[in-house]
């Protein structure tokens, strides 16, 4: 017989998400939404909803590999799909997770990068412009 995965409860996924994921570069937590949200350089990443976790800043590669191991579905914010974003039930859920969420890490320190190159090259306009 296969080996069975081990099943973890929400509350044991959340505390080794914050184990890993608080201990990563530039990570920061606040609410949002009512709920516990990771930022990577002032970037969300992923949020807790009350039925799971909702990662932000996934790639197309990273949306498929996380499919392939988690139930998943677009997340739905006021009745409307929020594009990009992935909400994944939690409940039983084994470890691979951690695989994707680090992808959102990623991604949002890229868009945080990027967010700084262009203010940088704005300023940089408004100068030669005087």
């Amino acid at each position: 017989m296969g080996k069975a995965k081990k099943l973890v409860t929400a509350e044991q996924f959340r505390d080794a998400f914050d184990s890993e994921v608080l201990g990563w570069p530039d990570v920061t937590t606040r609410k949002m939404f009512g709920c516990p949200c990771y930022l990577a350089r002032g970037k969300m990443f992923s949020f807790f909803v009350t039925d799971g976790l909702v990662l932000t800043n996934l790639s197309a590669d990273a949306w498929n590999d996380l499919a392939e191991v988690a139930a998943m579905a677009p997340f739905k914010y006021g009745g409307k799909v929020i594009t990009g974003w992935a909400h994944v039930d939690i409940s039983g859920m084994p470890g691979p997770l951690m695989e994707s969420v680090r992808a959102s890490y990623e991604g949002a320190l890229k868009k945080a990068d990027a967010e700084v190159v262009k203010k940088a090259a704005k300023g940089k306009r408004r100068l030669s412009s005087s």
